[in-house]
């Protein structure tokens, strides 16, 4: 006798507008959006989506270069930081919305005196550069 097929979940995106609560194993009994929607994309936000483009798109260092150009405080706060002696280290720097001006922490990770991730950060705990 053959099994029957479970049917494949798809997986919801990751922002949307829509208010769909489900029920989840967390918060308990409570019933959640798990789908916020998306965050405002500043002027530099949107110039680097346009650059890196789709997952597995190619991004060439002439165009990332262009665009650090187009925002030298960008380019000026990761020079700061790639001149920390340390080659391995996270810490948090403020960061201003370009669009808004609202401040905000922003945590990078530098490894072998590379930049490999920048992020904000709600609940920063990591020392500020």
């Amino acid at each position: 006798m053959e099994k029957p097929r479970r049917r494949k979940k798809q997986l919801p995106p990751f922002f949307d507008h829509l208010d769909n609560p489900e029920l989840h194993h967390f918060p308990r009994g409570e019933e959640v959006d798990g789908t916020p929607p998306p965050p405002h994309l500043a002027l530099f936000d949107r110039g680097v989506l346009k650059v890196c483009g789709t997952i597995g798109s190619r991004v060439y260092a002439a165009d990332f270069q262009a665009l650090l150009s187009a925002y030298p405080q960008v380019l000026k706060r990761i020079q700061a930081f790639k001149t920390q002696k340390q080659a391995n280290t996270v810490c948090t720097f403020p960061v201003v919305d370009a669009d808004s001006g609202q401040k905000y922490p922003a945590v990078f990770v530098k490894k072998d005196d590379a930049i490999v991730t920048c992020y904000p950060d709600a609940t920063p705990t990591d020392p500020y550069c």
